[in-house]
């Protein structure tokens, strides 16, 4: 199945139970969800074809909704985690792949009301149970711990990290700051 994309995100802790509210903000972000179901489209034609966010399921704890692209949402009492179809490697390595990522990421987040939001790879399931009981402090303390300093641009990612994408999955994290937060 392959290593896929996380971003963690500090949310207002009242989109847990309002899901109409989350789904209008999602709207916002809706060109951007949509460029990346275009993007699917156009390397992998077969799948990929929701339009719009809905709710997938509702688990009191957690509100998990399915978007455009294979986009995906959890939204928790101390945050919300983006998950992506991409594959780690593949984002990493592959520029026009991260820029619509990126360009989605960036959009939900502010829709969300984030103002931080951290992207790694979903292979350490203890990063995900830190963010679910200490929110994003606890994951960034984590991350730093087990992975070191952030790498420091999303954008443009260091030429060693890439190289390494061709045999490992490289255990790297970012930190950005999320401009236009609602």
């Amino acid at each position: 199945m392959g290593t896929r994309t996380n971003v963690f995100l500090s949310t207002d802790g009242s989109l847990l139970r309002n899901t109409g509210e989350v789904l209008r903000r999602l709207h916002l972000a809706e060109v951007e969800s949509l460029s990346v179901a275009k993007y699917w489209r156009r390397v992998e034609p077969d799948g990929y074809g929701a339009t719009e966010w809905t709710i997938w399921e509702d688990l009191g704890d957690r509100v998990t909704y399915q978007g455009p692209g294979s986009l995906g949402l959890d939204i928790i009492r101390r945050g919300a985690r983006l998950h992506a179809g991409a594959r780690w490697r593949g984002f990493l390595s592959i520029p026009p792949l991260r820029s619509v990522h990126l360009s989605a990421f960036r959009s939900i987040a502010a829709a969300l009301g984030a103002d931080v939001m951290v992207i790694t790879h979903d292979s350490v399931e203890a990063v995900y149970d830190v963010f679910e009981t200490a929110g994003l402090d606890g994951c960034i303390a984590l991350l730093q711990e087990t992975m070191g300093a952030p790498q420091p641009d999303v954008e443009s990612v260091d030429s060693a990290v890439v190289a390494e994408t061709e045999e490992s999955v490289p255990d790297v994290w970012y930190l950005e700051q999320v401009s236009g937060a609602q």
